[in-house]
């Protein structure tokens, strides 16, 4: 693929993409009927047995996870972003006033997107619905598989806790699948952003975690702010005061030092920045741990920041 003939196979890459996606999570379901083609014949000691012997199979089938990846043609400078899940790609840019933005480049696969709301509950009945706030379309088959997975395998998995247990789930599981892996895929042409500065990242739903503030700094409210929008701010030379004042701390523009990590700067200024009294709180274990009152939660945070130049 090159700049001549990109315009002619964007589409059939676009469709492959996909096409690899949802063959990849379907691997997952696939293993598991193989060994356990019939589930409501097990009794509970055989399902137990079951995954003892493999258990790889059996959690990979009932854990859920995203998928958010960038494939980036270096010589010719474009890119397709693939997304499914809760985790985010997007891209900073600086316009004429030097002004650094971000773009959204692949849509979330959550409530977070009215088209996603709008398919989960038109798709099942208002019954089903406590079913369908997953954010993780990857695997997670207890929501794409009939009820008897649940009922004779998955709720024998050990260490699966939970306040309400998972078995109470079992009679809302009527019309599965609830959750489809269907990534949305994007092709950017990076030319016009080589070199000036701008910047390509990704994360994960620990970063909205922190911009929300709901569950972290301001309790039970949400800051509303989009994500995206503060990412980019704080990849920005000088940050601008109005990224400030939707964390509600100063921020460092250089967080980590001779350093110099920028995803590092990112999650330093989301967890604190100048703000000595929040860092320790992100690291208090006690209170990260406590379950009192509204619970004090940061998601998993992983960032990945790539710079669009040669250097």
């Amino acid at each position: 693929l090159h700049r001549d003939n990109i315009a002619q196979h964007e589409a059939t890459v676009n469709s492959l993409l996909k096409r690899e996606i949802r063959k990849f999570d379907k691997s997952i379901g696939d293993a598991l009927q193989q060994i356990c083609p019939r589930p409501w014949e097990l009794t509970e000691e055989e399902a137990r047995l079951l995954i003892k012997e493999l258990r790889d199979i059996v959690e990979r089938a009932f854990s859920g996870t995203t998928v958010s990846l960038a494939i980036i043609n270096l010589q010719s400078r474009f890119m397709w972003a693939v997304g499914v899940g809760d985790s985010s790609i997007g891209l900073s840019t600086i316009d004429n006033n030097g002004r650094t933005t971000g773009q959204r480049l692949c849509e979330l696969h959550t409530f977070k997107n009215p088209q996603e709301y709008y398919r989960a509950v038109m798709a099942h009945s208002y019954a089903e619905q406590p079913l369908f706030d997953h954010e993780d379309p990857i695997g997670d088959f207890a929501l794409k598989l009939d009820a008897t997975y649940l009922a004779h395998v998955f709720q024998y998995l050990p260490g699966l806790g939970g306040d309400p247990p998972v078995s109470t789930y079992i009679p809302k599981i009527r019309t599965p699948p609830y959750i489809i892996a269907e990534p949305s895929v994007r092709f950017a042409d990076l030319q016009p952003f080589w070199g000036t500065g701008s910047k390509l990242f990704l994360f994960t739903d620990g970063v909205d975690n922190l911009v929300d503030g709901y569950f972290v700094f301001t309790p039970r409210q949400h800051s509303g702010a989009d994500p995206i929008d503060v990412v980019a701010g704080l990849l920005a030379e000088d940050i601008d005061p109005r990224i400030e004042e939707i964390l509600g701390h100063k921020a460092i523009p250089n967080w980590s030092g001779l350093e110099g990590n920028r995803a590092s700067n990112v999650l330093g200024n989301l967890l604190g920045g100048q703000n000595v009294e929040r860092l320790e709180m992100v690291t208090d274990v006690s209170r990260l741990n406590s379950r009192d009152g509204c619970p004090f939660h940061i998601d998993d945070t992983s960032i990945i920041v790539w710079a669009l130049s040669d250097d």
